[in-house]
């Protein structure tokens, strides 16, 4: 009979995860079965290149060893992941548990958060005889956010009381935006409501620091409460009223269900409702502060801190040691010096793609001398890089044997293990292999085989250099085209420069085998007089604005340029020719420059003066006639713009100089 339980969940160092764990581990321990962990350090939300790297560690399930599957499916964020995890399970006729979210086909459990949020509202006002109330929500349209809107409405319409809209502030379930609504709540000097609910803990701790940080005190002057009981709360003073998820029954249900299915229980039911525990603590001021046990909370925390930076200290001399080696075979052996920094752990198994060795000729050598009474060793594609055994000690056995076998050995091996953690090792989305870790049910200390699996990973790649490659080279081209754009932009407008444009026009006249093609001449009018009465800074904004209306007037059928000072070029480019293209042109332009003059407000005009002139698209195009011909155009257009502009003078002038008629000017 099958009795092994596959548990799929991310961010196991967490607390949730950790507690849960162990009460799984217990439970089935009790109940007869072996627990095989397969663990992502990452929620899986980014889905970027370190993603799929992590996410690999779930191909190696072997669902026909199993007896049943449960998934967290609230800590893996991905969704299709979590899709495939649970079509795979049912096609290999497996039950599967989902933790914390009822999916439909599958066997759930759940926390009963509205009930549980609604016991903390009802003791504000039975309890502390609140009336009135602010709601730090999460995000907009979130389930679980509006779930707990709505539950404080209900309860306040119940006591005759409400909860208008300017009473609610979104926090987003983060520090940052909680801390924006509260310096905004704080600025408008209302007065403190009674109490402010949180719909989490991190906003929770968030509220009382910003009200600390305004002279505020909790709970003299207002009460906080959180909700689902995180672990950085039981650092924090004032201690919050909070619910917190009973993570021990969640995982003591969970194996309970797959135990009753594989005893073949009749009308197990499909949804398991969990109710949160609830603590009434110092927020509301149920408990009072006591201040004596506050230097405890900091005492663990500098020792939790202290022992991490040794921790990170010897994985950083790990990382100098081994990147220094010349061979993967070479490095491995230096990983000796650095399990005994596992406290807990009494197996570990580094595992390999067989692949990922091939450039090390020195390891092959061995990897085929060890596995020489083996027939099929070259089938096989795995190799036990190291193993590390409590009382055998470290070795590099180099034992070849399938994926699918998960390890060499497999009923042996893990018989010794009990329950079983394995992770991926990788750099980014290369996959190297993965590790296996006997489970400490009693640990929490799971940071320490999340940094070993991403510095070995890291120190693995450095020395194959593959990837490091690839990245050096990616950046260098990246270099390169903004090099490129540096060198045929213009800084001010950002369209092409004069280089730019001539070389973006021999790219265009390749694309064009006939057609034909417009020149056009541009020239801002008055630049002299705009930077001698305004300013340069006006100047080099009308600068940008005729570069602005030249890009808008071409379409996108042509390319345009910034040759110098209030000089700019276009080309136009056309299959077939219509003779009012020049005239669009013009209209376009002059239409652009009107609207920015009419919404600017500026104390100037800006204008253009426009010089226009096609040639057909054959080997007879001769662009430097073009474009003179247009700058010709363009310098008639410029003083007929001149003309116009003294003759309004005149008139203008004139007019003020009018003798009144009638009694009026």
């Amino acid at each position: 009979m099958r009795n092994t339980i596959a548990v799929c969940i991310a961010r196991m160092d967490e607390n949730f995860q950790t507690d849960a764990l162990k009460s799984i581990c217990k439970r089935a321990s009790e109940c007869g079965f072996s627990v095989q962990v397969y663990n992502v350090f990452e929620e899986l939300a980014e889905r970027d290149l370190y993603d799929k790297g992590e996410e690999s560690i779930f191909e190696l399930i072997n669902y026909g060893r199993l007896c049943g599957i449960i998934l967290f499916y609230e800590k893996i964020k991905d969704l299709e992941l979590n899709k495939r995890l649970i079509e795979n399970g049912k096609a290999n006729g497996l039950p599967v548990v989902c933790v914390d979210r009822n999916i439909q086909g599958c066997y759930s459990i759940t926390f009963d958060y509205a009930n549980s949020f609604e016991k903390i509202v009802r003791h504000l006002i039975e309890k502390h005889q609140c009336k009135t109330f602010f709601m730090m929500a999460g995000f907009r349209n979130n389930t679980f956010s509006d779930e707990r809107i709505e539950v404080v409405r209900r309860v306040l319409d119940e006591y005759g009381l409400r909860l208008t809209a300017d009473d609610i502030g979104y926090g987003d379930f983060w520090e940052e935006p909680c801390r924006k609504v509260m310096h905004e709540f704080l600025e408008s000097k209302r007065p403190l409501p009674d109490a402010f609910i949180a719909a989490n803990d991190t906003m929770a701790i968030t509220i009382c620091t910003e009200l600390e940080n305004a002279g505020y005190y909790v709970p003299q002057d207002t009460i906080v409460t959180g909700f689902d009981g995180i672990e950085m709360e039981q650092y924090v003073v004032p201690r919050l009223t909070t619910a917190q998820q009973n993570i021990e029954q969640s995982g003591e249900s969970a194996v309970d269900i797959i135990d009753r299915i594989r005893r073949g229980e009749l009308g197990v039911e499909k949804h398991h409702m969990i109710p949160f525990a609830i603590r009434y603590a110092q927020s509301c001021g149920c408990q009072p502060i006591v201040y004596n046990s506050v230097s405890k909370q900091i005492s663990d925390l500098y020792n939790n801190l202290t022992e991490y930076r040794q921790f990170s200290k010897f994985m950083y001399e790990m990382i100098i040691d081994m990147t220094s080696k010349k061979t993967i075979g070479n490095m491995i052996e230096y990983l000796e010096k650095y399990i005994p920094y596992l406290p807990g752990y009494h197996h570990i198994y580094v595992c390999v793609y067989k692949s990922i060795l091939a450039d090390d000729e020195e390891m092959i050598q061995r990897i085929e001398l060890q596995n020489m009474d083996c027939a099929d060793a070259q089938n096989k594609d795995m190799v036990v890089l190291c193993e590390w055994h409590e009382k055998e000690g470290f070795s590099v056995p180099l034992t070849c044997y399938e994926y699918k076998e998960q390890l060499p050995d497999y009923e042996n091996v893990v018989s010794k293990m009990g329950h079983v953690i394995f992770i991926p090792l990788h750099m980014q989305d290369t996959v190297f292999g993965y590790m296996a870790f006997d489970m400490d049910p009693e640990g929490k200390k799971y940071y320490q085989i999340n940094n070993l699996s991403m510095n070995l990973g890291h120190c693995m790649d450095s020395v194959r250099q593959s990837l490091k490659t690839r990245k050096i080279n990616e950046k260098l081209r990246q270099a390169n085209d903004k090099l490129e754009e540096l060198y045929i932009r213009d800084s001010l407008t950002g369209i092409y420069n004069r280089r730019g444009f001539y070389q973006e026009l021999s790219h265009k006249l390749e694309e064009y085998a006939y057609g034909w093609l417009m020149m056009v001449s541009i020239d801002l009018d008055g630049l002299k007089q705009i930077n001698d009465g305004y300013g340069h800074s006006e100047g080099d904004y009308a600068i940008k604005t005729v570069g602005k209306a030249v890009l808008s007037s071409i379409e996108g059928c042509g390319i345009c340029a910034r040759f110098g000072g209030d000089e700019f070029a276009a080309a136009l480019f056309f299959h077939e020719y219509e003779a009012s293209v020049e005239q669009k042109f013009k209209t376009r332009l002059d239409a652009y420059l009107e609207q920015i003059n009419e919404k600017g407000q500026k104390p100037y005009r800006i204008s253009a003066s426009c010089g226009t002139k096609v040639g057909t698209i054959d080997h007879n195009l001769d662009l430097d006639a073009l474009l003179k011909e247009a700058d010709n155009r363009m310098y008639i257009s410029k003083d007929e713009h001149h003309s116009r502009f003294r003759q309004n003078s005149r008139k203008q002038k004139d007019d003020r100089n009018l003798p009144e008629k009638n009694g009026h000017t």
